[in-house]
């Protein structure tokens, strides 16, 4: 393991959601309604400026009924937020929210059966 890694792992909490670069991005809801929804329907900022929420995400069965996702863990560490999701009583979901170097919110989506 490298020595970052571990001075991440230090650093790593469940209570924190807050992303941001430093730049003119900020995702920081003060308090936050939608954290333990996938996606960024919790408005983020852009130079001071807030802006409408940018988007959630939906899932269907595949009898089109909605899976409505329960949040059951979230770690937050300097560059990422990681939530993970239950779906069913087979399937998870696992979210990477993170903020790019280029100032875009990004959501890396994992299903687990």
């Amino acid at each position: 393991m490298d020595r970052i890694d571990e001075i991440f792992d230090l650093l790593e909490r469940p209570d924190k959601w807050f992303l941001g670069g430093g730049r003119v991005v900020l995702w920081a809801p003060e308090f936050p309604l939608y954290l333990d929804a996938p996606g960024f329907y919790d408005p983020p900022t852009y130079f001071h400026h807030r802006l409408p929420p940018l988007f959630t995400v939906t899932l269907l069965a595949e009898d089109g009924r909605v899976l409505v996702p329960k949040a059951i863990s979230r770690r937050w560490r300097v560059s990422h937020l990681i939530t993970t999701y239950e779906l069913g009583a087979d399937l998870t979901m696992v979210e990477r929210r993170s903020l790019s170097p280029e100032d875009t919110l990004v959501t890396e989506l994992e299903i687990k059966s």
